[in-house]
């Protein structure tokens, strides 16, 4: 680790142990959450779906759990909002977010485990078919590049029991990507291949140079490519990006090649304003929007949210401080976003 590496971690680390610097995490966060707490989240899908007739892909605000009481709760607060989803009659525009991570206690480097692999891929396995049986598509999350090999293996084992509620989400950085996806697309599964939804995004996490790319221009360009491949292997896919110029080549790539609406969708996470602008034209063209909605279950998880956003990747808060003055003051945002 870098000198610079180590002041930034001790920045992200010490800053909230004041007032002043739990009130500037809690500040920064609270764009990006839907709720703080379940029935809060749950409340604000249910109202801007009404207002607006936005989808949501609701998730706890918790990954790396260091014990198993942790995991355990954080499995017990899936279950709960698949029962809330399935209660509400929300299957329709709620789906769920699932990170592996929350609901298997791992260390401290947030990837090796500390239960069971047979623990965690049980628990998987039962909040899925929980799920399948209210009617709710869960989509498994992906979290560094630490996991990528094991959650594409829990989601290709899940697709062979004829799961059709299961998604997976595949990052544009990593080199290993393209590959990735021919590999999934060789098997034969008892399911269509339309009900393999994947999210395709560039990726919060950097990764080492060796593994893939930092540049987020050449990730956007890897990620056109990628939308195209799972086009053609057949799956339903998620389009997630906020950078206007490259939904704009997605969406000529779809009307050039006459993709159905009912082939995808595009994802946004709450708070950034460049979503909220684009998702006019996309609903006046027929697409599905969906945002992610992360809720707390916990006073202060918006904090560790952010904190771990930015050891893994220092540009967030950038992203962040920009989609912030894009909401308080949108003509200097604009410039900003330009630039940033």
């Amino acid at each position: 680790m870098t000198l610079e590496q180590r002041l930034r971690a001790l920045i992200i680390d010490k800053a909230p142990e004041s007032r002043l610097g739990r009130w500037f995490f809690n500040w920064l966060a609270e764009p990006y959450i839907a709720g703080h707490s379940l029935e809060d989240g749950i409340a604000t899908v249910e109202k801007e779906y009404a207002k607006y007739g936005r989808l949501a892909s609701l998730d706890v605000l918790g990954e790396g759990a260091r014990t198993t009481e942790q995991a355990e709760r954080y499995y017990e607060a899936y279950w709960t909002l698949i029962s809330i989803i399935k209660r509400k009659g929300m299957e329709q525009y709620a789906s769920l977010s699932l990170k592996s991570s929350a609901i298997c206690a791992v260390a401290e480097d947030g990837y090796t485990l500390e239960e069971s692999e047979s623990k965690l891929v049980e628990r998987l396995e039962s909040l899925v078919s929980f799920a399948e049986e209210s009617g709710v598509s869960v989509t498994l999350d992906m979290e560094d590049h630490h996991w990528t090999e094991r959650t594409l293996r829990y989601a290709k084992d899940l697709w062979l029991q004829g799961k059709r509620n299961v998604g997976i989400v595949l990052q544009s950085r990593l080199n290993r990507t393209e590959t990735d996806i021919e590999e999934l697309f060789e098997e034969t599964y008892p399911i269509p291949r339309q009900a393999m939804r994947i999210r395709a995004c560039i990726g919060i996490y950097q990764v080492p140079e060796e593994l893939g790319t930092n540049e987020r221009d050449k990730a956007k360009v890897n990620l056109v490519r990628q939308v195209y491949q799972l086009f053609n292997a057949g799956a339903y896919v998620e389009i997630a990006t906020h950078d206007p110029e490259f939904v704009r080549r997605i969406r000529r790539m779809i009307a050039d090649k006459e993709f159905p609406s009912g082939r995808y969708e595009f994802q946004f996470l709450r708070g950034v304003q460049n979503g909220y602008a684009l998702e006019k034209k996309l609903f006046e063209a027929g697409a599905l929007v969906r945002y992610y909605a992360p809720v707390e279950i916990t006073k202060g998880d918006g904090i560790q949210y952010m904190r771990r956003r930015l050891k893994k990747n220092p540009d967030f808060f950038l992203h962040g401080m920009r989609n912030t003055i894009q909401r308080y003051i949108p003509i200097v945002g604009k410039i900003i976003a330009a630039y940033i």
